[in-house]
């Protein structure tokens, strides 16, 4: 899983321009997301654990994924981490490969903490590098792809025997899609693209993700208050919170606001209090309490906000900071604990 230093070499010198890709190319990630099979926990986990991206940072070192289980997410400062060389059920890798591993291989850790992967997959349609993936309902497997395309791989194609595989669905897109970064399904099975380099979002009609194609996106945002953003994720109101990593901050749109193509002002823009509390921000979830947690690309450090301080603009202080986490990773996300 880690990548050779001509594979990295080829990365750096990939067409992009913005400032957070080149950071997130000379990084040499190995892993960039992982979908932790489920919202709920085992019993003994006590609620669910964060899961984030662990890159290898630099020649020589391997990637993995970090699980910071619960009791640590409740206090500030450096918490434990259980490092998995290898990864937590689907993971989605740099040089195009899709890996899965069983509940049954997490499990074992304590005894192989680097599983062997039970499916490996390439994607043989791959324009660009692989960054965010996500499930849609039927759990086919949308990968999204920085070469301004998106792939879906079927279940059926998960479900069978490793090798290469050609996409089910191909989107391309190179007019509204310029270095795309994240995926996201909201709850009437539209697809949301960030697209980093010309700071949009772009939503994609279930019905769109039927065939392959260029099709036009319904709705394009291009508000003034997006810059590179990255992860997304709504809140229990159906409010878009996005990461920019361009301007160290995170904003919220209204289901209205969504409604239709347009350039909306954010909702609510946060910004840094002055300690680093948002320094190039690129990961955002939240947890079941709608708590917003938020991942700061190049300081390895977790930013979390209470459900109060997201109702106006402005620069909370987080309510818990964790530290001397792994720099450079992208999508996070609640799962289970094992």
């Amino acid at each position: 899983m880690q990548g050779s230093t001509s594979h990295s070499e080829a990365l750096i010198n990939y067409r992009r321009s913005s400032s957070i890709l080149r950071l997130f190319l000379a990084a040499s990630l190995a892993l960039l997301w992982l979908v932790a099979g489920g919202g709920s926990a085992p019993a003994r986990a006590q609620g669910p654990a964060l899961w984030m991206a662990s890159p290898s940072q630099g020649a020589g070192t391997v990637g993995g994924l970090i699980e910071i289980r619960p009791y640590w997410l409740t206090v500030s400062g450096a918490p434990h981490q259980v490092k998995l060389v290898s990864g937590a059920v689907w993971v989605s890798t740099l040089d195009n490969r899709i890996l899965k591993f069983s509940p049954g291989q997490l499990s074992n850790l304590a005894i192989n903490p680097n599983p062997t992967p039970a499916r490996r997959f390439r994607n043989t349609a791959a324009l660009g590098v692989s960054i965010g993936c996500a499930f849609d309902s039927h759990v086919n497997l949308w990968i999204v792809d920085n070469g301004d395309a998106i792939h879906e791989i079927s279940h059926a194609q998960l479900a069978g025997a490793s090798g290469p595989i050609t996409p089910a669905v191909t989107i391309t897109n190179s007019t509204d899609l310029t270095s795309p970064s994240f995926a996201l399904f909201d709850s009437a099975g539209n697809l949301w693209i960030s697209s980093l380099d010309n700071g949009h979002l772009v939503r994609f009609s279930a019905a769109q993700l039927t065939m392959s194609g260029s099709p036009t996106p319904p709705v394009i945002i291009s508000s003034n208050d997006l810059n590179e953003p990255g992860q997304m994720a709504f809140d229990s109101s159906g409010n878009l919170w996005v990461a920019n990593a361009g301007n160290s901050t995170v904003v919220s749109f209204t289901p209205a606001q969504l409604s239709a193509s347009g350039a909306p002002p954010a909702t609510v823009v946060l910004g840094d209090d002055g300690s680093g509390s948002l320094s190039t921000p690129w990961g955002l979830t939240f947890d079941s309490s709608n708590r917003l947690w938020v991942s700061n690309y190049t300081t390895g450090t977790l930013s979390k906000y209470g459900p109060g301080q997201l109702t106006v603009s402005g620069s909370p202080t987080p309510r818990k900071s964790l530290t001397n986490l792994p720099l450079f990773a992208a999508q996070i996300t609640f799962g289970p604990r094992y």
